[in-house]
């Protein structure tokens, strides 16, 4: 993924939550924009799937772990041409 914002910056300030083990948990809270590539060759009967991709440019896969938590719709908006589905 490629930041489609033209600045990347959390919202607010977050602090991080350092457990007993060395587990380290921090979730800023931000607004992510990007785009899709879509294509609409069999319009409407098309699927779309905007794939996210998020790691770290500062540390590999064996020094950090990004987990999926459970996805906060509250301020998305539903439209009659697109479902929000999950994988």
């Amino acid at each position: 993924m490629r930041n489609a914002d033209k600045i990347f910056d959390t919202l607010w300030p977050a602090n991080a939550i350092v457990s007993y083990n060395g587990t380290v948990v921090w979730i800023p809270p931000t607004v992510t924009k990007t785009t899709c590539k879509i294509d609409v060759t069999y319009f409407p009967f098309d699927d779309q799937r905007c794939p996210l991709k998020f790691g770290s440019w500062t540390y590999g896969g064996a020094q950090i772990d990004f987990t999926l938590g459970d996805v906060v719709q509250e301020t998305y908006v539903e439209n009659g041409e697109w479902v929000l589905m999950g994988e």
